[in-house]
């Protein structure tokens, strides 16, 4: 099992145009509740491969989407 990481945003239409963004390119991915210890403005983050994250981060950058990057 690898190590996983969250990508937190600050709604979920954010979440939603991410989500497409991240399939678009063949990752893999999960959309999951904010961990109750974590606050943030949106209830629902992406969960993504830490392995995967600088080239996702890389994406949504490019795509100039506002994010947080939580590493567990």
């Amino acid at each position: 099992m690898d190590d996983r990481c969250l990508i937190l945003f600050q709604n979920v239409h954010i979440v939603i145009k991410s989500e497409q963004l991240i399939r678009s390119k063949g990752f893999e991915y999960q959309i999951i509740p904010v961990p109750s210890n974590i606050s943030s403005e949106c209830g629902m983050c992406i969960e993504i491969s830490t392995i995967n994250s600088s080239e996702v981060c890389l994406l949504l950058d490019l795509k100039q989407i506002n994010y947080h990057l939580y590493t567990k």
